[in-house]
Order: structure tokens, then sequence, then C-alpha cells
């Protein structure tokens, strides 16, 4: 089997990136 760490790793960068962007356009929107 191969390791999870570095499927692990990229998926919640990924995640975390995309939420990030998303919570921000989010809030500058709301902001204007």
């Amino acid at each position: 089997e191969l390791p999870k760490t570095g499927d692990t790793t990229t998926g919640n960068t990924i995640l975390f990136g995309g939420l990030f962007a998303a919570l921000g356009a989010f809030l500058l929107r709301r902001k204007k």
C-alpha cells in the first residue's frame, strides 16, 4: 500500500486553500 501522508497533505492544502479563498472572497464582497 502507498503511504497516505503525501496525499493527505496535498488534499488538506487544496481543501484549506479553497476554503480560505472562498471565505476571503465572500468577506470582500460583503464589505463593498
